[in-house]
Formats: C-alpha cells, structure tokens, sequence
C-alpha cells in the first residue's frame, strides 16, 4: 500500500532533459563554481498550498519558500504533497538560481544549454553536408544516365545507318 502511494505521486522533474545531453553535458560541465548555500543564509517559511487538489491542498501547509539573504533570490515549491519533499526540491532549486544569479553564463544550467546547442548546430551541419551530398549523387546519376541515353541514341542511329548502307548496297 505504502509502495503504491509513493509510486502515485513520484516527483517528475521540473525541466526533463534527455539522457544523452545529460551524459555528454556532464563531462563538459565546470561544476566547481557552484555555491554552496549555509543554512545560516536561508530564510525558510512553510505556507498554504493552493493549485488543484480541494480543500486538502489548500488547507495544508506544505508549500516552501526559500529566500537567501545575500543575494535576495526567493524559490517557491509545491510540486509535491509531502512537505519534506518540497523542502528538498526547493533548495535545489534554490541553489540553481543562486548558480545563475551569481555566475550568469558559467552556471551549471547555461554551461548545460550552450553544450546542447552546439550539439544541435554540429548534428544540423553534419545533415547539411549529407543533404549535399546526396543531391550531388543524384545529380551525378542523372547525368550518367542521360549520357548512356544519349549514346543509345547515337548506337541506334548507326545501326540504322549501317542498315540503310546495306540496303543501298544489296539494291
């Protein structure tokens, strides 16, 4: 029972990202500049959900937000029914901003999109060049072939001349 409850309300992740990008991206990623946030610069606060649910989601106070008081980043969670899982998602989430407001293009998040995005302009060059290619092939085919009809053509009207020559000659 406790299991099939768990397995209802699994958190999905706010941003999917394929595997792959996931894979390649993580071994191009400087990680090293990430903040590391104490508890001591968190203002913590527990409030009322609302969204769909009823009257249990907006009776229940499991909804987190997070301020960081140097840099004033404020992260509001309630993904999730469970109070501690917003917790825990909330300051990841936190930490993500904080990331992008105090490095900008270096944070984890940018480093991440730019990777992606030069991956796709790699994968749209590499289909441009075999879109080229195959056009050349099919040009090339095209040629070959009006070649070889053009010399059937010119076998066909030997043979018609030898015929005619022949005939001339057998008259």
């Amino acid at each position: 029972m406790a299991l099939s409850l768990l397995a209802r309300f699994a958190v999905i992740p706010r941003h999917p990202v394929s595997i792959t990008a996931l894979r390649c991206a993580s071994k191009k990623v400087d990680k090293s500049r990430v903040p590391v946030i104490g508890e001591e610069d968190i203002i913590e606060q527990f409030v009322k959900g609302s969204g769909p649910g009823g009257q249990s989601v907006n009776k229940t106070v499991n909804c987190v937000v997070l301020c960081h008081r140097p840099t004033g980043v404020v992260v509001r969670c309630h993904e999730s029914r469970l109070q501690h899982q917003n917790r825990r998602m909330a300051r990841q989430l936190l930490v993500e901003k904080v990331d992008d407001f105090i490095n900008g293009e270096m944070s984890v998040r940018n480093q991440k999109i730019r990777i992606e995005r030069e991956r796709k302009i790699k994968a749209e060059q590499r289909a441009k060049k075999l879109r080229e290619k195959k056009r050349l092939e099919k040009e090339e085919k095209q040629r070959l072939q009006e070649e070889e009809e053009e010399e059937e053509g010119l076998v066909d009207r030997w043979t018609k001349f030898q015929r005619a020559q022949a005939e001339k000659e057998s008259s």
